[in-house]
């Protein structure tokens, strides 16, 4: 069986499959055609920085998972008495580091997945460009807001 076909192949982010999907697509007129990619050109660059990030703290997360999980077993298997390994400051900053890599993991995947779905809003939708911008420009700029904290502040509860 294979796995490619045109533009379909399984060795992609689903971003880069549905640029091609709408670059293809058959649009009442070349304008639209133009619009459509222009707009989904321009979520496909998020959507690929943040897999980008999302595979590197996925690994991060992955190697940090395994070492915490590893460290008693290896402290008990190895007589390390006095050395770094068996320090548990240095075993509690790795588990801060693994739980700072699984958090970003976590942070860019649902980041890229929006950034999928606008770009499947953007080539399934029977609205026009015209009016899918405003709805794909705010999902855009509330991404582009960065980290949120839940909450305000004390001074600003009232």
């Amino acid at each position: 069986m294979t796995t490619e076909r045109g533009h379909h192949t399984a060795n992609q982010t689903s971003a880069a499959f549905l640029l091609k999907v709408i670059e293809g697509g058959a649009w009442p007129d070349e304008a639209e055609r133009s619009r459509r990619y222009d707009l989904a050109f321009d979520v496909y660059i998020k959507a690929r920085s943040y897999a980008l990030l999302n595979k590197v703290f996925f690994f991060l997360a992955l190697f940090g998972t395994v070492a915490v999980v590893s460290w008693p077993v290896v402290a008990v298997l190895e007589v390390v008495e006095g050395t770094v390994l068996s320090a548990s400051v240095t075993q509690t900053a790795v588990t801060a580091f693994t739980a700072f890599a699984v958090y970003f993991y976590s942070y860019f995947k649902k980041r890229q997945m929006a950034c999928e779905t606008l770009m499947r809003t953007i080539a399934f939708s029977e609205k026009t460009s015209a009016d899918l911008w405003p709805v794909i420009l705010d999902e855009l700029a509330r991404l582009d807001e960065g980290f949120a904290f839940k909450g305000a502040p004390p001074s600003e509860k009232a």
